[in-house]
């Protein structure tokens, strides 16, 4: 076979380039050469490449971002592949090799959008790190028995992958290995697993630990998702793609980690909770008295227990007081609390204690997710869980409110029912082009009001008109003494105050002043600490770009020393 065009080491076995003038787009390298340098085909115009059996090691990014690839042979006598060596081929559609490829190394098929089906060999002991990441073509997969590992990225942003079936070997699937996979409907194991199983209600994958089952992943067709009873964890991307998601359901066992978690990946669903069956996992738990049907999410969500007694000041709520009202209903929380409603505390957490222990020496159960039943309409809307929420503090309505949006965040509803002060303004004729966003809101926190009035500083609330004025904001929520002390609170804020336009009037002029629970809040909302003075709400605003959302460090010294009186008082009234 002619070899014009080729160009080979001395001793003719390694094949070092291409002319590609000569050979043309359909390429077949000639037999007798046994290694392939370093990116001989990469960013190329080839269309196919043949390697003879004659090839046993090709080098680093063979065919790596050579976009017009369609097809590829490999040589059966080809033991290892090397990472990203198709990353880029947007093109390829085929790739034949022999079971004698041991390893899918990183990102091997990175970016293959064209590919249909993976070739996987029955060699293969991991699927590594990005190994099919943006295959967008793939549609289902079945992965090869042996395989006892699929690492982070492995199928990420394989947006039309809609089935996998799972070998029985697997031991490990790790976070985010399948994030952004939005079309991910059905799981399924080829054989019976040691440490996974899909749940065949919900249809959602579980890994069996020691610490309880971690949810992995949720189809993304579901409208209501039952977790299991033994649910512990769940990972980061466990919700991607699931857009027609409206209820979690978490048992009223359910740790609170795992609240935390479901709050901070899916801040815009309802968090309800269900009572476990007192017999078996495959009876339709009793459902809980209308007198008094509250789920976990609007305690958490609203995490102050509001006392008309102590309407000044708020307390968080314990984990045992959030299944004492799940339970029993209100009860008294109130600072100077009573000695039977210590007692019926103390008594829940120390069986809770010991459920735990017993937990652990065993190994967590499948389980199963709450079973559904087949409903009419109008049965499925009557049989819909109550949500209830704590008293509500007195007087403390805000200068100007309208009826709840049904669009408002949960977050930014469940704001206004913990703080102590707020306001909400209307500048409607602030409306400005679409180039402002779509956010039309801007939040304001403020460490304190001013004690004489007990409102918010004017110079304030005229530095935030000018700010809704410049973005073309309509609407402007102030919020004064939110329970920052709060983890649950601080986890929410996290969540949905870096996506949101956010103004923070502090009480300190430089950021070598500012507080650790300050710099918590700051962190928390997204917004960047400056290395200069902050600038202060008389003056007039700075100039800035139109990037969104809008995140704005302020000084308003109309409040400096408010956090001190406000500790000192809750200190003075024993409010902890």
């Amino acid at each position: 076979m002619s070899t014009e065009g080729f160009s080979f080491s001395a001793d003719g076995k390694t094949l070092l380039e291409c002319d590609f003038s000569q050979l043309g787009t359909d390429i077949i390298v000639p037999d007798g050469c046994t290694e392939i340098a370093d990116k001989v085909f990469a960013e190329s115009p080839v269309v196919s490449v043949t390697l003879p059996n004659s090839v046993t090691k090709i080098g680093e990014n063979l065919f790596s971002s050579c976009q017009t690839l369609k097809e590829v042979k490999l040589s059966d006598n080809l033991t290892e592949l090397k990472p990203f060596t198709f990353a880029g081929c947007s093109s390829l559609k085929k790739v034949t090799m022999s079971d004698r490829i041991t390893s899918f190394p990183e990102g091997l098929f990175f970016g293959c959008s064209s590919l249909q089906s993976i070739p996987f060999t029955s060699s293969i002991g991991s699927l590594e790190i990005d190994v099919c990441r943006d295959c967008e073509n793939i549609t289902s997969v079945k992965i090869p028995e042996g395989v006892t590992e699929i690492k982070t990225g492995a199928f990420a942003g394989c947006s039309k992958l809609s089935t996998i079936v799972f070998p029985s070997t697997l031991e490990k699937i790790a976070d985010r290995s399948l994030a952004g996979a939005s079309s991910l409907s059905a799981m399924s194991f080829s054989g019976d697993s040691d440490n996974f199983f899909v749940d065949e209600n919900s249809g959602c994958l579980y890994e069996m630990t020691e610490n309880g089952c971690v949810l992995i992943k949720c189809p993304v067709n579901q409208e209501t998702v039952y977790l299991i009873e033994n649910a512990s964890d769940c990972h980061i991307d466990a919700f991607e793609g699931c857009t027609s998601l409206a209820e979690v359901y978490a048992s009223t066992e359910a740790p609170e980690t795992l609240v935390n978690r479901l709050m901070e990946l899916i801040p815009q669903i309802d968090i309800n909770s269900y009572d476990e069956p007192e017999t078996s996992s495959d009876e339709v738990p009793p459902e809980k008295s209308d007198d008094f049907n509250v789920d976990i999410s609007e305690i958490l969500n609203s995490q102050c227990i509001h006392n008309d007694e102590h309407a000044e000041g708020f307390r968080p709520v314990s984990v045992d007081e959030l299944e004492a009202l799940m339970m029993k209903g209100p009860v008294d929380v109130a600072p100077q609390t009573k000695t039977t409603s210590d007692e019926t505390v103390s008594s829940s957490s120390s069986e809770k204690e010991t459920s735990s222990d017993e937990a652990v020496t065993d190994k967590p159960k499948r389980g199963r997710g709450r079973p559904r039943k087949e409903k009419t309409e109008g049965e499925a809307a009557a049989d819909k869980p109550k949500r209830g929420r704590g008293r509500p503090r007195k007087n403390l309505e805000p200068v100007h409110t309208e009826s709840d949006d049904a669009n408002e965040p949960r977050f930014l509803r469940a704001m206004k029912n913990v703080a102590h002060h707020q306001m909400i303004l209307e500048e409607k004729e602030n409306e400005k082009e679409s180039v402002y966003g779509e956010m039309k809101e801007l939040i304001v926190f403020a460490d304190g009001v001013a004690p004489s009035t007990d409102d918010f500083s004017s110079h304030l609330v005229k530095f935030s008109k000018d700010v809704a004025k410049k973005y073309g904001f309509t609407k402007i929520y102030f919020f004064e003494d939110l329970p920052l002390d709060n983890p649950e609170f601080m986890y929410g804020l996290k969540s949905f105050g870096n996506a949101k336009n956010i103004l923070y009037a502090c009480n300190k002029p430089c950021p070598e002043k500012i507080t650790e629970d300050q710099k918590e809040l700051i962190d928390a909302t997204g917004i960047e600490l400056p290395s200069d003075k902050l600038q202060n709400v008389k003056g007039t605003l700075a100039e800035s770009g139109l990037e969104l959302p809008v995140k704005i460090l302020v000084q308003d010294n109309y409040i400096e020393g408010l956090l001190y009186c406000a500790e000192k008082f809750r200190a003075e009234h024993g409010i902890k």
